[in-house]
């Protein structure tokens, strides 16, 4: 990976931070984090539902409705 791709990473990171402060204390109405030991099958079944989530709700994107913003990011952990 190099230098400008992690750059970009940060960037979106910083950018989701700021909309997250601007919007207030309330801003996060939903949070989680998880950690799992995955087949690739698994894995590929979890993105796969992930995609499908993304591209569900991107279509349902309603003009007269209520802006929300959602991050999703799949990483890989170190070994132990």
């Amino acid at each position: 990976m190099d230098a400008n791709h992690g750059a970009v990473r940060h960037a979106v990171l910083e950018a989701v931070a700021a909309e997250i402060e601007e919007a207030g204390p309330d801003a996060v109405i939903e949070g989680a984090r998880m950690a799992a030991r995955l087949r690739p099958e698994q894995l590929t079944a979890v993105l796969s539902h992930l995609r499908t989530l993304i591209d569900d709700y991107q279509a349902a994107d309603s003009p007269d409705g209520d802006p929300y913003a959602m991050l999703v990011l799949f990483h890989r952990r170190a070994s132990p």
